[in-house]
């Protein structure tokens, strides 16, 4: 047969080529009459490993005087009956010989050759010295990261505009020039051909247009700026509602110069909405009361029956006096927890004040 049919794939997957040999081909009788489905060849051209569709591997010891010599050979049935080889290799310093096939095994074989070994590039040895340290960065006299990425964005930006200004001045000082020489050859022309200046202006439909586009273009901008702006300041707003506005005191280090003492404070959180309100609740009482004490003096200082009243009495009537948080802590209960817990306290330093100034 002098005919070859190649059946292609990829792009030319379905076509069809034929190509005519030239030469005669000489059958190698001991190969056997068993398919072949692949096959492969070590790095020294020394052995052969065909996969057969049996499921055998036909190991062939190349003849260097004689290629097509396949006497010395010898077979190893591995895989079931009438199965197919996907893929044979090596590894990468062929001592072994891996096969995969259809049926789902895997197999590896460890080959025995006595042969120079390959020469393998040594790997470099690592340097395990010590990474040099990063400075830090000042932060109040230089950029952080996302300024810096800002600035960056932003010189670029600036430098493509005025590569782009650069660009439309020098067009139109070339364009004013050329305008400029064909006024000065229109002048030149007689009277009766010379074209009149209003044809060289620009007509207002086309002026308007570019008016239009321009207002167009500036409201896009504007609208993007406000949407930026309003985006800052929403982030805004949720960082200082998140971080600093809850804070009383801001978490400040103080550290000595002559000495190593230093003072550290801790972020203190502001007091809830209802100690305020309760606050302003005692304070209306206490003003309440002090008002109502004066009008009782000042009644009867007016009627003429106020009496002398001995200091220790005034002392005791003090003492006995209702306070005004205790009275509050009686009738409001709905305060949180935290306000209750306030008032408990100030109950209990005041009965300890009034133990201590009656033993004096």
């Amino acid at each position: 047969m002098d005919i070859m049919w190649f059946s292609m794939d990829g792009t030319d997957s379905g076509r069809v080529y034929e190509k005519s040999l030239n030469h005669t081909c000489d059958m190698i009788y001991d190969a056997g009459h068993v398919e072949i489905n692949n096959c492969v060849i070590n790095e020294h051209r020394t052995y052969i490993f065909f996969i057969m569709s049996d499921g055998n591997i036909l190991i062939t010891k190349v003849n260097p005087d004689n290629a097509r010599d396949f006497s010395t050979s010898w077979q190893l049935a591995l895989h079931s009956f009438n199965r197919f080889s996907s893929q044979t290799c090596f590894s990468y310093n062929e001592k072994y010989l891996f096969t995969c096939w259809r049926d789902g095994n895997i197999f590896s074989y460890k080959i025995n050759i006595n042969e120079e070994p390959t020469k393998l590039i040594s790997p470099r040895s690592i340097s395990r010295q010590c990474p040099k340290e990063v400075e830090d960065n000042d932060g109040y006299t230089k950029l952080s990261l996302e300024e810096l990425k800002m600035k960056i964005k932003h010189d670029l930006k600036c430098t493509t505009t005025n590569r782009n200004r650069e660009t439309l001045r020098q067009r139109l000082q070339s364009l004013r020039a050329q305008f400029e020489d064909l006024l000065k050859r229109n002048s030149a022309l007689p009277s009766t051909q010379i074209i009149p200046k209003q044809e060289f202006e620009i007509h207002p439909l086309i002026t308007q247009f570019f008016k239009d586009e321009h207002q167009v273009n500036l409201a896009c901008v504007n609208r993007d700026h406000a949407v930026q702006i309003e985006i800052s300041q929403i982030k805004l707003w949720k960082t200082r509602n998140r971080f600093t506005d809850p804070l009383d005191c801001f978490p400040i280090t103080v550290k000595g110069i002559s000495s190593r003492g230093w003072v550290k404070t801790i972020p203190q959180r502001k007091l809830a909405k209802e100690f305020h309100d309760a606050l302003i609740l005692v304070e209306e009482k206490m003003k309440a009361e002090n008002e109502t004490a004066e009008w009782k003096e000042k009644v009867m200082s007016f009627s003429g029956t106020a009496a002398i009243e001995n200091p220790l009495e005034r002392q005791k009537r003090v003492r006995e006096k209702k306070d005004v948080f205790m009275t509050l802590l009686a009738q409001e209960k709905n305060f949180g927890p935290k306000i209750n817990q306030l008032l408990e306290r100030y109950k209990i330093r005041r009965i300890h004040f009034q133990k201590r100034k009656q033993e004096i």
